[in-house]
Order: C-alpha cells, then structure tokens, then sequence
C-alpha cells in the first residue's frame, strides 16, 4: 500500500477508534445516571408470579426475568424519595410467593406510604396472599369479573406411598421427632399422623387469625364481618366490591384516569415500569450509601453439599453449599466488609451440606445475622442457628429441627418388570443400601439408629448455639415447624422484622453508626454461564454407552439416596 494511502486508512481507523470511545463513554455515562424519568411520573409495580429471593444475570440480553424481592425494596425505597415519581400503581396478576414475602412487602409499601404519595393497587387476578399485599394501598379497584380467590387458608398433602405400593415399590420411613414432618409424611406415610395434623391445624389458625385481623385492620371491618366475608367462598372481584372489600369496579384505562386526576396530570399519565426503575442509581433518586460495607449472601432452596443440582426425588433445583461457602469467606476476607447477612429461603437441607455452612460461620470472625424469607426450616434452620442473630417475618416458616429418611425396597417392583439381581458381596451389609431386598431387623435397628444420631446432633447444635438447656430444645424441636412469631415466643428467632431489620442488627454488632453501603456478591454474567454451557456440552458425551451409563447411575441415586435432614417443608398454606 502507497504511503499515503497508508495514512489514509490508520487515519480512518483511529477516528473509528475514536467514536467507538466516545460511544462507550457516552453509554457509561448514562448508565451512571440510569434512564430518563420525567417529571409527575408514576412507578407501576406489577407483581405476578413467582417473586425469587435472587436472580442470576439472563441468559441473554433480550430474556426478561421477576423482579426480586430485594429489587423491590429497592424500587420502592428510590421512587419514594426521588421527586420525579409522584405515585406508586401496584398491578396484581396472582402473585405467587409465600407468606413471609408478603408481609415483607407490605412493609416496604407501608414504608413508602410515608412518602406521602398516592398508591393505588389494580387487581387483575389474586388469591389472599395478592389481596393481603393490596391492602397496603390506599385504593384498591378490579374489574367486576376479576379472580378474587378469598375463601380461606388450607393445606393440602397429597401421600405418594399407596402409588409406589401399585408399583411394587415399599418404602422404609424413619424419623425424629415427632412432628417430623408435612413432606417426610408425604412420601413415608399415607395419611397424617396426630401430632403433624396438629402442628398444621395450629399454623393454620395462627395464619388465618392473623389474615383475618390484617384485612379488619385495614378495610376498617370487625374480625365476623370479614369472617363471614371469607365463609360465603366467592371467587369474582364483583362481590369483594359489593362489600366494601375493594373500592371499586375499575378496569385498567380507568384506574390509569384516576390516577391522572389524583396527581394533577392533564392528557397521558407517565408511567416507569419497576424494572425499568431498577437502575436507577440511589443517588440520582435521593439517596446515599456511604461508610462500611455489609454482605448480604443468599441461601435459597434446598441446600446440598458440593454444587447443587437437580434432585429426581422432590423434583426441584437444589442449592449446593459451594457457592454459599465461597461468598461467606469472600465477605469475611473483604477488609472494608464489617458484617454480614445471610438471607435464608430454604425449606430444608440433605446430606451434611446445612451442617458444613453452619460450621463456616462458626467460624467467620464478623457478625452474622440471618434474615429468613418464606421458610427457613429444618437444614434451613441448621445453616441460621450459629448467626449471632435470627430475623424472621411473622410468618416464615422455621424450626423443623429434625431428620426423616425414607429408603425404598424395590424387590417388589423387579418383580413386576421382570428384573432378576444377581448380588457378589464381602462383608455382611455390603449389599444394605442397594434396596434390591428389603432390610432385616438388625439393618432396620442400624438405619433408624443412625437417623437417631442426626437427629440428637442437631438438637445438640442447636441447644448449643441458641445458648439454650438441651432439655428445652428438645421440647420446642420434635421436628416441629413453627411460625415465625411463635419462633420467637420459643426462643429460635431473636426478632421480627424484615431484612432491613436484620441489616439494622448487623450494624449493631459490628458497631457500626450512620448508613452504610449493602454490597451483594456478583453472580456470573449471562456470557459466562452461556460459556460454562457451551462448554460443558462439548464435553459431554452422548454416545449409547454413555447415556447408558448416566442412566444407571441416576437408578442407583434413586435407590440408595439417604434423606437425612432432607425437609422440603413447603406446607403450602394458600
């Protein structure tokens, strides 16, 4: 190429340089200031579906995803302080989470009230948990045939044993104590026994008197009137309308006029998404975070040693302690890091995973304080109960310190499909956990025995811990789930409140004053987890044998997983 020609093209290419900077500075620049929100604007919140405790980046650009609880903390926290959102319209398309979340999130609605900003809910379709959230509003307008379930709270457990039964299939259940539990009952028993119908029938009157009191409270009715409201089992927006229990037949283009009118806005009402708001920068809403960091580290679903994974017995994602243990000892070694909250949203824990985190904070020299979401039950107990302190909403769902294990016998089911199991052992019990036979007495006495063992281990860690007599944990224990507000009557929890409370708690025991910066650790770009897939599909194989092999080693899981402490306590109360 010609010198001059040469200059030419480094010359175009430094000016393509140039602008590719320019661009990007331009574009960090405005992520700095978040998008463009104009003035009398009003943030509408929709919440519908499940509400998850975190999110990991999406897979792609374009994949939308709920916002998180935290997230909604933090919207409602911005836009009540940022002078450009004049409104907050809640839009309620049946809300999906556990009652913990609710109450947490008719603090922060309640919180934003102060603003002293409109709020209005519009309810598309919802059951009580929907209802209870829109409570918090100062209006609340549905369409006349809009879904309203509010007929009452039940539990409902449906038994798997009689199924295996049809199948050949025998199961082997142990457990300690003796409320443990709705789900070991589940797949161990087919009926309830006394003492867990009892533990349900008393969660279910706490429940239900506690969401018959907050929709007097709220809707200005006597505790009958509504009873008698919930005992009539209407399913239609129109008779919660009739009777007074929402302000008004409204469908969306009208509630978007009334809220027009309440904010003094002529012609077409701005309105910011939530997720949209979401990067808003608390500074440029109003709000500063200065001064020592906290951690806040997540610990949600069932919690496994090693990395987690997919559990062919409950069917559900499982946490493993990796991830968990990995961020506890990146906030611990961060030096400007004073505390750390653990927020807990586990109905249970298998295997030695709980016990291996419990140990880790034992361990980590700055505050703990454990802030519980929906349930912290059994392992999710065990993984809270070394923390310095124990936040939990009135209603999650915690305790549960006990150990069920249920092993099949699948001589039945060989038989049936014509299997014939040819056994070569050395030693006597070689052959035990392989559930091709069923057990006999001396191997039953040895597998209850050792389920026996859990169980005093954690009732003694617990004692231990919670700097309580054995002999008094052990009658608040028996696998026993309790709510969060008679959790703390027993003296598992320390308080009640939502995770600002338990970051409130942190600062005291770190002794720290004035506000402080709340830090999560990151999780992995969607270009990373896309790589790690990428990557890990080229390493697997998908020959005949493989897959063969894959195949046989999911069988044996199935046949020989040991559930200790494993308690998915989803006792749905909805």
């Amino acid at each position: 190429m010609p010198r001059t020609g040469l200059k030419i093209f480094l010359s175009l290419v430094a000016l393509i340089v140039l602008a590719v900077c320019a661009a990007a500075g331009f574009i960090y620049w405005k992520a700095g200031q978040g998008p463009s929100i104009e003035e009398k604007s009003v943030l509408m919140l929709k919440l519908e579906g499940d509400i998850p405790e975190y999110a990991t980046p999406p897979l792609s650009p374009f994949e939308k995803r709920p916002l998180t609880v935290w997230e909604i903390r933090e919207v409602l926290q911005k836009s009540a302080a940022d002078h450009r959102i004049v409104g907050l319209w809640v839009w309620l398309n049946y809300p999906n989470t556990g009652w913990g979340k609710v109450e947490e999130i008719v603090g922060y609605i309640d919180e934003f009230q102060k603003s002293k900003k409109p709020v209005v809910a519009y309810v598309n379709a919802a059951d009580e948990r929907g209802y209870s959230i829109a409570l918090a509003c100062d209006e609340i307008f549905a369409p006349a045939d809009a879904y309203l379930e509010l007929n009452g709270l039940a539990v409902e457990v449906v038994h798997i044993p009689g199924l295996l039964e049809k199948l050949g299939i025998k199961v082997q259940f142990e457990r300690f104590g003796k409320y443990k539990s709705v789900s070991g009952e589940k797949y161990g028993r087919k009926d309830l026994s006394d003492p867990v119908r009892e533990m349900i029938n008393s969660m279910l009157d706490s429940q239900y008197s506690t969401l018959v009191g907050h929709i007097a409270a709220r809707r200005n009715r006597t505790r009958e009137q509504v009873q008698e409201e919930v005992d009539k089992g209407e399913y239609f927006a129109r008779h919660a309308i009739a009777s007074g229990l929402i302000d008004g037949d409204k469908d969306e283009i009208q509630v978007e006029e009334h809220f027009s009118k309440k904010v003094g806005v002529t012609g077409k009402l701005s309105l910011v998404s939530a997720s949209t708001y979401a990067s808003v920068p608390r500074d440029v809403a109003g709000l500063k975070e200065e001064g020592a960091r906290i951690a806040i580290i997540h610990a949600a679903g069932i919690i496994v040693q090693g990395k987690g994974g997919f559990n062919p017995i409950f069917l559900e994602h499982e946490t493993g302690t990796d991830s968990i243990l990995e961020n506890l000892t990146r906030a611990s070694e961060d030096e400007a890091t004073k505390a750390i909250v653990l927020r807990v949203n586990s109905p249970g824990g298998a295997g030695f995973g709980p016990e291996l985190i419990c140990s880790k904070i034992e361990k980590v020299k700055k505050p703990v304080v454990v802030s519980m979401s929906d349930y912290a039950a059994s392992g999710g107990y065990w993984i809270s109960m070394a923390a310095r302190k124990i936040v939990a909403e009135p209603s999650t769902i915690t305790g549960s310190i006990g150990v069920w294990s249920v092993f099949p016998d699948l001589s039945g089911f060989n038989e049936k499909l014509g299997l014939t199991v040819d056994t070569l052992k050395r030693g006597k019990r070689a052959d035990m956990l392989f559930a091709n036979r069923p057990l006999d007495e001396e191997e039953r006495a040895i597998y209850r025995q050792s389920v026996l063992d859990m169980y005093n281990h954690f009732v003694s860690d617990a004692a231990r811990l919670r700097k309580m007599p054995r002999e008094k944990m052990e009658e608040v224990a028996q696998g026993r789930s309790w709510l969060g507000h008679q959790a703390k009557a027993n003296g598992l929890v320390d308080a009640i409140g939502s995770i600002d409370t338990a970051i409130d708690l942190a600062k005291k025991e770190a002794g720290i004053e004035g506000p402080v910066t709340v830090w999560l650790p990151a999780r992995r770009s969607w270009i990373e987890r896309l790589e790690q897939q990428m990557e890990s599909n080229h390493r697997e194989e998908t020959t005949l044998p493989a897959l063969a092999e894959r195949a046989e080693e999911l069988l044996c899981r199935l046949k020989s997983e040991r559930l200790y402490t494993a308690d998915p306590e989803r006792m749905i109360i909805h």
